[in-house]
């Protein structure tokens, strides 16, 4: 069995979608939930964990670069072993992924509180580094006549996964799934990538199977650089369906190099 099948952790769900993204050890202490948990719990991999099996050469290249900056940047210390220079260069390199991962952690918390409570931005517990953006989000939300889901789990055959925003809007008909993606536009126009579509896809057609109507997926970029309009990127019906067919062919990969395929019901959680 390959490494990837026998040690990567990946984000994990319960057949009811609960997250199991992390399990206790034989210490007492959490750890990342592997794919040997999920066999023996029946766990479902989360949509994310099976696109990783694709390649993608675009957050290959940034991360080619961040490493190339931070060992240019990264002096050798007096004495210090090959290993250890690696490893404090490559935490250097890691650097942007993870302030990028905690802005989006933050700005994603706050879409769903605003989605819930339309007084949520003026509430003083709110981070003081987010106001910038707030006019925007107001923006996004003025659009909004219902929202349906917020930050749900959604179960299909085979794998599961969170949702942003399952909403119905003035500029829109029907239903709308939106995912919000952050990133830092340094030429002025959001990144979305033919992965983010196989994400909507996949969670789409579960939802349409709930609904009984056609769900129109969605991408709202985000700039983490500085506070800016929200950019837009609607997948039309021919980019859904491709993306939809290359999904279902992905977890069938996912599943040959794993030898894993849990069976379930699909369905639509309101809790974890």
């Amino acid at each position: 069995m390959s490494g990837f099948a026998a040690e990567s952790g990946g984000h994990w769900y319960t057949v009811t979608g609960t997250a199991m993204h992390t399990v206790l050890g034989a210490n007492g202490k959490e750890r990342h939930t592997t794919l040997r948990d999920a066999r023996k719990l029946n766990l479902l991999p989360s949509v994310t964990t099976i696109l990783k099996v694709l390649d993608k050469p675009q957050l290959g290249r940034w991360k080619m670069q961040n490493a190339v900056v931070a060992a240019m940047t990264t002096p050798r210390l007096e004495g210090e072993s090959d290993e250890a220079w690696c490893e404090r260069i490559l935490t250097v390199a890691d650097s942007p992924m993870n302030e990028a991962r905690d802005f989006g952690t933050a700005l994603h918390d706050l879409m769903e509180v605003r989605a819930m409570r339309p007084d949520a931005l003026s509430h003083p517990t709110v981070d003081p580094a987010l106001k910038p953006w707030f006019p925007f989000i107001e923006d996004f939300y003025a659009d909004v006549k219902e929202v349906v889901l917020c930050e749900t789990a959604v179960v299909g055959e085979g794998y599961a996964g969170r949702i942003d925003l399952l909403s119905r809007h003035h500029s829109i008909d029907g239903l709308v799934l939106n995912d919000f993606k952050t990133s830092k536009w340094k030429t002025g126009k959001a990144g979305f990538y033919d992965d983010h579509a196989r994400q909507l896809a996949a969670y789409a057609t579960v939802l349409e199977e709930q609904y009984g109507e056609v769900v129109t997926t969605r991408n709202v970029g985000i700039n983490s650089l500085r506070a800016e309009a929200f950019q837009y990127r609607t997948w039309t019906p021919e980019e859904r369906a491709s993306a939809g067919l290359i999904f279902k062919q992905t977890l069938k990969l996912w599943q040959s190099i794993t030898g894993y395929r849990p069976q379930q019901t699909t369905t639509v959680n309101d809790g974890n």
